[in-house]
């Protein structure tokens, strides 16, 4: 069981990605579109791993999976198990923001950018029902 604070206190992880859209301005610099990947993806991931159904998955995950991915990895194997689009969605997600925080040399932010939004905000409703 993941523990924090009790849900009338609990930050939302939809505000991740009210943030970055609201950072995200026509005039926006490369950071700030990469801090808006970033956080697109994080309200999605945050959304699935605090769901029962995505909780109960990563704990029947076999113990070789388990094992072998990280904690971001078997959120994803889990909601890929209930929802294999919602699960490609997050991992695509995922990808787009593994870009935004390591590859130095990578452009086109206002299209990733673009993608990541489109992309959070289709899938953080549907992953806050799980």
């Amino acid at each position: 069981m993941l523990t924090g604070p009790s849900p009338a206190s609990r930050f939302n992880p939809s505000d991740f990605l009210s943030f970055a859209q609201s950072l995200s301005t026509a005039k926006a610099s490369e950071a700030q579109l990469r801090t808006c990947v970033g956080r697109a993806y994080y309200a999605a991931f945050l959304t699935a791993r605090g769901r029962p159904k995505v909780e109960a998955e990563v704990r029947a995950l076999p113990r070789r999976i388990r094992k072998r991915s990280g904690f971001h990895g078997r959120v994803i194997v889990a909601v890929r198990k209930i929802d294999s689009g919602m699960g490609n969605q997050l991992d695509d997600l995922r990808k787009l923001r593994v870009v935004a925080d390591y590859e130095l040399e990578a452009k086109r932010w206002p299209s990733r950018w673009k993608k990541a939004s489109f992309l959070a905000a289709r899938l953080v409703p549907k992953l806050s029902t799980l």
